[in-house]
C-alpha cells in the first residue's frame, strides 16, 4: 500500500485561492473550559495586502461575550473529495487553511454592504446594491483580519 503525505501550501495566493473555494468558515474564540468553535457562511476579500474574511450573526448569543472579550480568534476552512486510487481504497483530496486574526463588528454602512457582497459572491448570489437599515437590523456584519495563515492540501 502505497502511503500519501499532505504537502505544505506556501504561497498567499494559493492559500487566498483556498479560501475563496471553501463554503464554510470555522471561527474558534478563546473560552473556558474549551475553545468555542462556530461553523458560519463567510466571504473573501484581499484588502492591503491581507487576506479578510467577512462573516454575518445575529445581535445575540455566546458569540457576541465571548468577542467582546478577547478578538482575537482562530478560524479554519477546507474542502474535500474522493479521487480514485489504484494503490488504496479510497485517497481524499482535501486542501486546508488554518489561522488566526482579529475580529471586529463592521460600524461603517458602505463596509458592511462591501461585506454582504463579498459573501454573497462566495455562493454565487446577487450582490446588493446599498444599505438600508431594514435589511441589516437584526444582523451584525463581522470583519476578521487574517494576521497569520497556513495551508495544506493533498
Amino acid at each position: 500500500m502505497q502511503v500519501h503525505f499532505p504537502r505544505k501550501i506556501e504561497d498567499t495566493d494559493a492559500m487566498v485561492e483556498v479560501l475563496e473555494k471553501c463554503k464554510i468558515l470555522r471561527i474558534a474564540f478563546p473560552g473556558e473550559p474549551f475553545p468555542y468553535i462556530l461553523p458560519m457562511n463567510y466571504g473573501v476579500s484581499y484588502e492591503d495586502g491581507k487576506a479578510v474574511l467577512y462573516v454575518h450573526w445575529q445581535r445575540k448569543g455566546k458569540k457576541l461575550e465571548l468577542l467582546e472579550q478577547n478578538a482575537k480568534v482562530g478560524f479554519q476552512v477546507d474542502w474535500n473529495e474522493d479521487r480514485p486510487s489504484r494503490t488504496i481504497h479510497c485517497m481524499l483530496a482535501y486542501e486546508s487553511v488554518v489561522g488566526g486574526g482579529t475580529l471586529r463588528i463592521v460600524e461603517d454602512e458602505g463596509e458592511i454592504v462591501k461585506g454582504i457582497n463579498c459573501i454573497l459572491r462566495q455562493y454565487g448570489k446577487p450582490q446588493i446594491k446599498r444599505y438600508t437599515p431594514q435589511l441589516f437590523a437584526d444582523i451584525y456584519v463581522l470583519k476578521l483580519v487574517v494576521e497569520e495563515m497556513s495551508g495544506k492540501g493533498m
